[in-house]
C-alpha cells in the first residue's frame, strides 16, 4: 500500500453543474507528488459512486463507475450520472462514493468518502438554491440553547469544524454555515476547507480576521461557497476569491451606504438578544430584515 503520510494525499470529492437529466460527479487525488510523472508510472484512480440514499425517504440505490481521466495537475477519476438526485432539507439525498488508487493495476490505496449534490451558487450577485433566487435566515451557536439540526429554513452559524454536527445536518437535512480562521496557514486553512466540503449540509465557509492580501485556497473545495467577513467599521472590498460579504450592521444607513457598491452577495449580521430556540432566532432576522427593508433586500440576515 502507499505510504499516504509520505505523500500528503488528499481526496477531493467535487460536481459538476447539475442538469435535470446528468451530472458529473469527480474525485480527485492530490498530495505532494508530481501527478503527470505519478499517471506515466500507472497510478491510477477508480472506484464508484452508489446511491443516493435518504434517512428520510425509500430509495432505489444504483452504482456508477469513477473512470480515470488521464494525465494532468492532480489524478481525476469522473462518474457520469443520469438523473441525478440533488441534496436540500426536505429531502437529504446522498451518494456513497469508494474510491481507489490502482498503481500497475494493483491497490495501493482507498477511501471512502460521501458526498451530497447541491444546486445552490450566485447568478448575477444574488444566492441562487434551485435556480431561484435565495434569502437566508439564521443564527451563530451562541444565540442558540442547543445545537440541533436547523429548521429546512434556516441555517446554523458554526464557530470552526464540529463534525459529529455536520455529520447529522448532512444525514437528516439542515443548512450549515462555517465560520473560519483567516489568520491560519495556508495548510490548516485548506485542511478546514476540505472539511467542510465533506458534508453536504454545510454549503459555504465565512473567513474572519483577514488580511488585506491574504488569498484563500478555495480551490481545494470547488463546489463550497467562501464568504468573507466585514466589520461594521471596514469598507466592503471584497476579495477576488470571494463569493460571498458577510457584514455586521450596527447602524442601518451605514450599512446600506457601505455595501451599495458591493459586486456579490450581502448577508448582513447584528447582535443577537441572546440565546434562545429557533422561533426566537426567525423573529430576530425577520426584524433585522425590518430594519433594512427600507434599503433594498439583501442575501441574507444572520443574529450572531
Amino acid at each position: 500500500m502507499i505510504d499516504t503520510a509520505e505523500h500528503d494525499l488528499h481526496l477531493d470529492l467535487f460536481h459538476g453543474q447539475l442538469h435535470r437529466s446528468h451530472a458529473d460527479v469527480y474525485a480527485r487525488l492530490s498530495g505532494t507528488f508530481d501527478a503527470a510523472v505519478a499517471w506515466n508510472d500507472g497510478w491510477r484512480l477508480e472506484g464508484y459512486l452508489e446511491g443516493p440514499r435518504s434517512e428520510n425517504s425509500r430509495t432505489l440505490p444504483a452504482q456508477f463507475r469513477l473512470q480515470d481521466m488521464g494525465a494532468g495537475e492532480s489524478l481525476l477519476a469522473r462518474a457520469h450520472l443520469p438523473d441525478p438526485c440533488s441534496w436540500g432539507p426536505g429531502l437529504p439525498l446522498l451518494y456513497d462514493v469508494h474510491v481507489q488508487l490502482h498503481v500497475d493495476g494493483l491497490p495501493a490505496w482507498e477511501a471512502d468518502q460521501v458526498i451530497g449534490l447541491r444546486q445552490l451558487g450566485v447568478v448575477k450577485g444574488r444566492l441562487q438554491l434551485e435556480n431561484q433566487p435565495w434569502s437566508l435566515m439564521g443564527a451563530h451557536q451562541s444565540q442558540l440553547h442547543e445545537l440541533i439540526v436547523p429548521p429546512a429554513d434556516q441555517v446554523l452559524l458554526l464557530e470552526g469544524i464540529q463534525l459529529p454536527l455536520m455529520e447529522q445536518c448532512s444525514e437528516q437535512g439542515g443548512w450549515l454555515l462555517t465560520a473560519v480562521d483567516g489568520t491560519a496557514s495556508d495548510a490548516a486553512l485548506a485542511a478546514v476547507l476540505r472539511d467542510c466540503a465533506r458534508w453536504a449540509a454545510n454549503w459555504g465557509v465565512v473567513v474572519r480576521d483577514l488580511s488585506p492580501d491574504r488569498k484563500i485556497p478555495a480551490g481545494v473545495a470547488p463546489n463550497l461557497l467562501v464568504g468573507q467577513w466585514f466589520s461594521a467599521a471596514e469598507e466592503v472590498e471584497p476579495a477576488e476569491w470571494a463569493d460571498m460579504a458577510v457584514v455586521e450592521v450596527e447602524d442601518p444607513e451605514r450599512f446600506s451606504e457601505l455595501t451599495g457598491g458591493c459586486p456579490i452577495p450581502v448577508i448582513a449580521t447584528h447582535k443577537g438578544p441572546g440565546p434562545g430556540d429557533w422561533e426566537d432566532a426567525r423573529a430576530a432576522c425577520k426584524e433585522l430584515r425590518h430594519q433594512l427593508a427600507a434599503f433594498r433586500q439583501f442575501a441574507g440576515y444572520i443574529v450572531v
